[in-house]
């Protein structure tokens, strides 16, 4: 036999009622931002195009998205970025890709999330639930509860707490693929623009550090030689991102005989070896 509810407090189905438009006013703003991190994923996950328009590119990518749906959104990335991964002892299958114009710098990016195929499927799966959720919550909520009655304002209540909770789990995992697509092209950048691969290794030959340190020699040399603490002040003032420990090494003398394209020599004094040290460009020696 059902338990009898007390009769409520004359204002109790009142309170209730105002509450349902503040907990689905927070779920309604949780699906925003996550559509908008999803939308900056996959304008971003891959790109392809000469390195000068990359930018642009980007651009238009989000402006061709931005009207598009959370239902859409999903279907592209579970078909694309959400990939599965290869069975044990299958290799992975990589398609040959020939740049259409050998003319200019053309770059392709792409990032992928490798997964086996029971996690594929359950997470492309809490995705959909998630579209569903939406619609419900945007298009039949109203229809869902009967908000006049307490039980109805109770239901609805609890229903909007566990919607939330959904949500907020898929926001935080936007989150963390944002930050791995964040730390990819970070480091893309600095291999590609900086010299610093993937594996912490510098090519010194392309590396921003090197470029960096002749323009100060060119700045502050005096009779051919150029402080180096001077040169760090200058480095640190108008390249702060280029540190020691984004390269790996410990000293700026250090960076001085591994990239090989500077000599150097330390006068007498108290202070510390980098404080003392100046140098010049081999080239500038040769000569």
């Amino acid at each position: 036999m059902a338990q009898l509810l007390p009769a409520p407090a004359p204002d109790t189905v009142s309170t209730l009622q105002q509450d349902i438009p503040r907990k689905l006013g927070r779920c309604m703003l949780r699906l925003q931002q996550y559509e908008k991190m999803v939308k900056v994923l996959a304008a971003n996950f891959e790109i392809e195009g000469p390195a000068a328009q990359l930018q642009d590119i980007r651009k238009k990518r989000e402006a061709a998205l931005a009207n598009q749906t959370l239902g859409g959104l999903v279907t592209a990335l579970s078909s694309s970025y959400l990939c599965t991964r290869p069975a044990d002892g299958e290799a992975e299958v990589e398609t040959e890709w020939e740049p259409p114009d050998d003319r200019q710098i053309w770059l392709r990016m792409q990032m992928r999330i490798s997964l086996a195929p029971e996690d594929h499927g359950q997470l492309v799966s809490g995705l959909r639930e998630l579209v569903a959720l939406r619609n419900r919550l945007v298009h039949h909520f109203i229809d869902m509860f009967d908000l006049e009655l307490m039980q109805g304002c109770l239901a609805a209540g609890t229903f909007l707490d566990s919607s939330y909770a959904q949500i907020d789990l898929h926001c935080t995992q936007a989150q963390e693929w944002l930050r791995t697509m964040d730390e990819s092209r970070r480091r893309l950048a600095d291999w590609f623009l900086h010299g610093i691969q993937p594996d912490g290794t510098v090519d010194w030959k392309q590396s921003s550090m090197v470029e960096h340190l002749l323009e100060a020699e060119a700045a502050l040399a005096v009779d051919g030689w150029a402080p180096l603490r001077q040169a760090v002040h200058r480095m640190q003032t108008l390249h702060p991102e280029h540190t020691l420990e984004r390269y790996g090494r410990a000293s700026w003398r250090q960076v001085l005989n591994d990239c090989g394209r500077f000599e150097h020599r330390c006068v007498e004094g108290k202070e510390p070896k980098d404080d003392r040290t100046w140098f010049r460009s081999r080239k500038r020696a040769a000569g």
